[in-house]
This record gives structure tokens, sequence and C-alpha cells, in this order.
């Protein structure tokens, strides 16, 4: 099961945002394929989510250092993925 992070909100409530980039990597790759009619991410969250990473993962492929671009990458396509599947 995911990791489904409140930040601000009231009891019985999570944020989409804060679930997505508040996680490590593996529970955030769970949470971008896992559907449940109760964890619902906006198109909006998806978009803002994947140019964030897209950014991240742009900067950190020009470095010197191994920072690893294989679970940037199935985030990036998680979330492409999901944002694909809410527009169809």
């Amino acid at each position: 099961m995911t990791n489904y992070n409140r930040w601000t909100c009231e009891e019985n409530e999570y944020n989409n945002l804060a679930t997505l980039f508040l996680n490590t990597e593996s529970a955030t790759i769970k949470s971008l394929f896992h559907y449940s009619k109760f964890y619902i991410i906006e198109k909006t969250d998806l978009m803002l989510f994947g140019s964030v990473w897209f950014i991240f993962t742009v900067l950190t492929t020009g470095t010197w250092i191994p920072a690893g671009l294989f679970l940037p990458g199935i985030i990036m396509g998680g979330a492409v993925g999901r944002l694909y599947t809410l527009i169809i």
C-alpha cells in the first residue's frame, strides 16, 4: 500500500503533491501505479510533478557524478502514463 501524506490536510484527507514529492522514489512509483477510488490524482498535479521531475533529471544528466537515471525515468513515465489515462 502507498504512504499517503496529509501535509496540512485534516483527518482522513491527503495531499496529492505531498504524497508524490515527499515519499521515497519507490513509494512514489507505487503511488503512481496504484489505482484506487480513494486515491485520485488531479491532472494539474501530474503535470506539475512530471515537469519538476523532468527538470531534475535533465539537471542531473549533465553532472560528472553517477546520479542514476533509471528510477527518475520510471517516475516520469508513470506520471505521463497516469496523465494519459486521465485524459482518455
